[in-house]
């Protein structure tokens, strides 16, 4: 299954998108709006992915995929 890893490294917020071969990209955001609008592109295929998030970002995404729910 495909993996999103969504964590802070280094004062930037990560989206760390890994595919069933397990290869791996990474896309850095330097504020927490740009996270959530890289969240917003992903809402469309985020059933597709296993989330896993950082204790530091957990509450950002979780009250954001909430909202997308609704």
């Amino acid at each position: 299954m495909k993996t999103l890893k969504i964590y802070k490294e280094n004062d930037e917020f990560v989206i760390e998108n890994i595919n069933e071969m397990n290869k791996a990209r990474k896309r850095y955001f330097l504020d927490e709006e740009d996270l959530k609008q890289a969240l917003v592109a992903y809402s469309y295929v985020i059933d597709n992915y296993r989330v896993e998030t950082s204790k530091d970002v957990r509450e950002i995404v979780n009250r954001h995929l909430r909202k997308r729910k609704t």
